[in-house]
């Protein structure tokens, strides 16, 4: 297994995990790892982790890291230390890349910078980000017309939602004997948006779009469904966050 430091940026800071901080390095020492970002107006972000300051028995020479840029868009071109990365497909474990590239996960829209080759934690680290399809949309407030109103929605919490939807409905074949997949298609295909970002982040926009249409399909269809009243409200008040 890879010694691998992952680094989550939020806004313009970069945050570690606690079970890094209290498990990995000691509290003497937590500045061992400084990292820095900012954006431009050129639609780039750059993130610079620092070298390392003070040592420990054991302090490694080099790292792997995995840096997360949540709520982020899908990057024309990522950069280590002023060298290309190639995009790389997403994987289920840090483990399984074999060479520095960047991936996207489109279930949480998060550009994810992979670095296998392990770097000297006395050099400075560099990645930067280009990106073109700023401001595109807002992840957090994707509008959806729902019988002529607007609502905003969230895309990452309302796809988690969807998934659980989707789980509950299948659970109930057998039961109601009056409910088929194809009475909720568009509800299926809203809670695959996350997946299909992934496999194609290049076609985030149009894809998007395409969450929104479901949804907006999926909003109308449940008050069709051929289940007992109580489930329906139950439905209704899942996708209405009510």
């Amino acid at each position: 297994m890879k010694m691998m430091v992952l680094l989550k940026v939020t806004k313009f800071q970069v945050s570690l995990p606690q079970s890094l901080l209290t498990n990995m390095i000691p509290p003497s020492i937590v500045h061992v790892i400084v990292a820095n970002c900012y954006f431009d107006f050129r639609e780039t972000l750059s993130l610079t982790v620092y070298p390392s300051i003070g040592t420990y028995d054991g302090f490694p020479s080099k790292r792997n890291y995995q840096i997360v840029i949540p709520n982020f868009w899908p990057a024309e071109e990522v950069q280590l230390n002023s060298n290309s990365l190639s995009y790389c497909p997403l994987r289920d474990s840090f483990d399984e890349y074999t060479s520095d590239c960047w991936t996207y996960d489109g279930s949480t829209l998060s550009l994810i910078v992979i670095i296998v080759t392990p770097q000297a934690t006395s050099d400075a680290v560099n990645v930067q980000v280009a990106y073109t399809q700023f401001n595109v949309f807002d992840p957090y407030n994707i509008n959806i017309n729902i019988n002529g109103e607007s609502k905003s929605v969230g895309f990452t919490g309302m796809v988690r939602r969807l998934v659980n939807i989707k789980q509950y409905l299948d659970d109930q074949w057998g039961i109601i004997h009056t409910l088929y997949q194809e009475d909720y298609r568009s509800l299926i295909d809203a809670s695959e948006a996350g997946i299909r970002i992934t496999y194609s982040p290049t076609d985030i926009g149009s894809l998007i779009n395409g969450f929104r249409d479901n949804m907006e399909d999926t909003y109308n269809s449940v008050p069709k469904l051929n289940v007992n009243s109580t489930l329906r409200e139950f439905l209704k008040a899942q996708l209405t966050l009510n």
